[in-house]
Parts: C-alpha cells; structure tokens; sequence
C-alpha cells in the first residue's frame, strides 16, 4: 500500500491531502483485530439512487465496519447467507458483481448499503481508482 501526498484543487481551496487507491482502501476495511472483530474506519461516500436517479449527497459513517455474512452450505450443495447477529437465511448479495459493500455504523444496527465507486474518503484519505 503506497500513500502519497498530492495537491489538489477543489471547489477554489488548495490542500494538502493523502491518497489512496480504492483496492488498497477495501483491503484495509476487509482486515480484523486479533480477535477476528471488524476494525472500525470513517468513510465518506456519495448517494445514488439508480432507479429514481437521485443522488449526489455526501454521507460521512465516522465509525463504520464491514458487514460480513455468514455462508452456510446445506447438504444438498446450495449456499445459504446469513447475516450478522440473524439466523433466518437470505439471498446471496453478489456484492463483487454488483461492486457494493454493506456497512454497519459503529454503535447501532442500521447497515448501510454503498457502491464501491462512489467512496470519497477512507480515514481522512483521498480514494482513487
């Protein structure tokens, strides 16, 4: 993982910011602690509403983790999901196919659903893809 640091104008104010890539940013969601337990990051993200076409708002989680369901295989070779702290089954997400990640706020139980692209920030960087 390589941060650098790069000037960038935005909106008539110049800053100095780290950047990071957008894979290096996942991988980082992706780690745990010594425990296995989720580390917590802050993420900034825009909405966007693909049917309704409505979006644009910036949303900052100050305290999120990955959300990370449980795959269960039954024995006649189907995969059952479950998610988090539930044990009623559902379906499979496709979160690689559909380019989201679910993220739960740290401190409550609201998941929230964002597409990998529209991340703006992790932990105070830059996202670059």
């Amino acid at each position: 993982m390589l941060l650098k640091p790069v000037l960038f104008s935005e909106r008539l104010e110049t800053e100095l910011c780290f950047v990071i890539s957008l894979v290096d940013a996942l991988t980082l969601m992706d780690e745990s602690d010594l425990n296995g337990n989720p580390i917590p990051f802050s993420i900034s993200f825009f909405t966007y509403a693909k049917s309704t076409k409505i979006g644009g708002e910036l949303k900052h989680l100050p305290a999120a983790t990955v959300c990370r369901g449980r795959k269960v295989t039954r024995s006649n070779g189907r995969a059952q999901f479950f998610q988090e702290n539930k044990t009623s089954p559902k379906r499979n997400p496709n979160h690689s196919q559909h380019g989201t990640r679910n993220f739960k706020i740290h401190g409550s139980e609201q998941i929230v659903k964002v597409h990998i692209r529209l991340i703006h920030d992790y932990n105070g960087m830059k996202v670059v893809w």
